[in-house]
């Protein structure tokens, strides 16, 4: 009996983290963190004030869980849209399409993780966990990329991070732009189009040095037609 009770008790409290770290999550979408107070966060969640610090200890240690969940949601996201394609380009595919779809309404949060989770507080909490978040994002796409390079579809030499870095940077600069228009956007769209400029750049020698050559026959072709008809 006493084992039940136990296990009840864990029940509950998880149930009433989570809860917190619902509400908090909204109160920092909404109004950034320097405005939320665990007093805001506690009412929302339907809590005393001292729950949240019971679970939490302070702000910083909520925005922390707060900035957990949301990866340990992304990264549960990820893994399910990169298993569903049947290679390398197809992962990395499927996870610019998800990566460029998850910045809706997003934004505000990211925010509040990067003002107080990011440059202000590095070595916090909340910075911590911030780091370790992008750390798994960056990890999953360095794992495509270096699939990407073994199949030949890009170069060896090129920066694996660098590659990653200018998708994940353009992912976030172009939904920036394109989510504070009226209307909503194409993300598939989105997504195929850094892609494309980016592992464009990025791709296998020869097949450019061949394209390039395929034009310049082309155009060679064409002003031996044109010579030849002025000659005539």
């Amino acid at each position: 009996m006493a084992v039940s009770v136990t296990e009840n008790r864990q029940t509950r409290g998880e149930r009433t983290r989570e809860g917190i770290v619902t509400a908090a999550t909204e109160r920092f979408s909404a109004q950034g963190f320097d405005a939320t107070t665990l007093a805001d966060v506690a009412a929302d969640a339907g809590v005393s004030g001292p729950s949240v610090a019971f679970h939490f200890g302070n702000k910083d240690g909520l925005l922390a869980a707060v900035i957990e969940r949301r990866f340990e949601l992304l990264m549960a996201a990820i893994a399910e849209v990169t298993a569903a394609a049947a290679d390398p380009a197809g992962r990395l595919r499927a996870f610019m399409r998800y990566w460029v779809r998850s910045h809706e309404g997003a934004f505000e949060l990211y925010s509040a993780f990067a003002t107080q989770g990011g440059w202000r507080q590095i070595e916090s909490e909340s910075g911590r966990a911030l780091r370790d978040g992008y750390r798994q994002v960056n990890a999953v796409v360095d794992r495509l990329l270096d699939d990407m390079k073994a199949q030949g579809e890009v170069r060896e030499e090129v920066s694996t991070r660098l590659v990653r870095d200018s998708l994940l940077g353009s992912s976030e600069w172009v939904m920036r732009g394109r989510l504070h228009t009226s209307r909503r956007p194409n993300y598939d769209r989105v997504a195929d189009e850094i892609l494309e400029v980016v592992i464009s750049g990025a791709g296998t020698a020869p097949a450019a040095a061949a394209k390039n050559g395929d034009r310049l026959a082309a155009i060679e072709t064409k002003l031996d037609r044109l010579i030849n008809e002025k000659d005539r």
